[in-house]
């Protein structure tokens, strides 16, 4: 199965780079807790490359409740993203992650890709 999972891992590699001229630079800030007045803090932010879709479409948020994205974030690389990270987009909007999936996972548990829909 080892052998499996390093040809997807390749064949994300090889995505990323054909698409990078497609990518777009966005920033990731983590989610780190709530101040006194239970506003959000985040940690610094880290630019990461992506590819921004603009498209409708059906997924379910974490409380089950299905919504409609019309855009999403996906980042050809394993990174860590919580719903309550926030996200900058090339045009400066900061929207609010409605849900994420990953990729394709190998047999770790671990994924190749994360997508974020808002």
């Amino acid at each position: 199965m080892a052998g499996f999972a390093d040809l997807v891992h390749s064949m994300v590699g090889i995505a990323k780079d054909i698409t990078f001229t497609l990518q777009a630079t966005i920033q990731h800030e983590r989610y780190k807790s709530q101040d006194v007045n239970g506003d959000p803090t985040y940690g610094s932010k880290t630019a990461r490359q992506a590819i921004v879709t603009h498209r409708e479409v059906k997924v379910t948020d974490n409380t089950g409740v299905e919504r409609i994205s019309r855009m999403q974030v996906i980042l050809l690389e394993n990174i860590a993203v919580d719903t309550r990270d926030r996200i900058t987009l090339p045009d400066g909007a900061k929207p609010s992650i409605v849900t994420l999936k990953n990729g394709v996972v190998d047999g770790n548990g671990e994924p190749y890709a994360v997508e974020i829909y808002f």
